[in-house]
């Protein structure tokens, strides 16, 4: 969060849209919000670009695919959710094989090629 913000307040003098943006809404509402709003925004940007291709893979996998299956590659694509992983592995009313396949994401060979 305070690496967004900072990136939302060096945009205060870019000659970029997301600037003017800031600029914008410093003008009107004030610099907190207006940094607050920009770090909101950036973080949408970078989260559904890097997001958009993992579902496409998710989408693309067969429909027969297991839960554990596609629960542990979109572990394996999304380093951000290896904690999330960690937490779901020591869910007892998971069965042990699928505990074991979230604990190790690396087991899961490269993703697969997208064609559009």
């Amino acid at each position: 969060a305070a690496a967004l913000r900072m990136a939302a307040l060096s945009l205060r003098h870019s000659q970029t849209a997301l600037g003017a943006y800031y600029r914008k809404l410093a003008q009107r509402l004030g610099g907190d919000v207006a940094v607050f709003a920009t770090a909101r925004k950036l973080a949408t940007l970078i989260s559904t670009a890097r997001l958009a291709p993992k579902l496409v893979e998710q989408i693309e996998l067969p429909p027969d695919t297991l839960p554990e299956r596609r629960l542990s590659r979109l572990i394996a694509r999304v380093p951000g959710l290896q904690k999330l992983g960690q937490v779901i592995a020591k869910n007892r009313h998971l069965h042990r094989s699928s505990r074991f396949t979230v604990l190790e994401p690396a087991k899961i060979g490269p993703p697969a090629m997208c064609l559009t």
